[in-house]
C-alpha cells in the first residue's frame, strides 16, 4: 500500500512529507558520505534508537537533482507513494521529484526558460 505524500512547493524549492497526519520531528541525515544535492529527513526519534526512517524530503532547487541522484533515491528502499495534489499515484519517490523537474522548475533553472 503506497504512503499518502504531501507536497509543497514555490521557486524550485520542493518537499515531499511522508508522513503528514504522523507529526514528527525531522532530522537531516544523509544515508552515506556522499553530499547529496537534496536534504533527506530522518524520524529523530527512530535514529536516537538506532533505526532508519525517511519521513521527509527537501529538494532547495529541484531542477540540481539529476537522474543519478534519482537512481541512488531509489536504493534507499522507499515505499511506494501516492501524491494526489499531483495527480501522482503508486509511484517510487524519484518519480515524484522527476515529475516535479519539469512542472515546479526554478524561474532561474534551464528547464523554465
Amino acid at each position: 500500500m503506497a504512503l499518502n505524500v504531501k507536497i509543497e512547493h514555490f521557486d524550485g524549492k520542493v518537499i515531499l512529507d511522508l508522513f503528514p497526519e504522523e507529526p514528527r520531528q525531522w532530522i537531516a541525515d544523509d544515508p552515506d558520505d556522499r553530499n547529496w544535492p537534496l536534504y533527506i529527513y530522518a524520524d529523530h526519534e527512530k535514529l536516537n534508537r538506532g533505526e532508519y526512517e525517511v519521513v521527509g524530503i527537501e529538494a532547495l532547487d529541484v531542477s540540481d537533482i539529476t537522474d543519478e541522484w534519482l537512481n541512488a533515491l531509489d536504493a534507499l528502499d522507499l515505499p511506494r507513494v501516492d501524491v494526489p495534489d499531483a495527480g501522482l499515484a503508486d509511484v517510487a519517490v524519484s518519480e515524484v521529484l522527476r515529475m516535479a523537474r519539469t512542472t515546479y522548475p526554478s524561474r532561474y533553472s534551464a528547464a523554465s526558460v
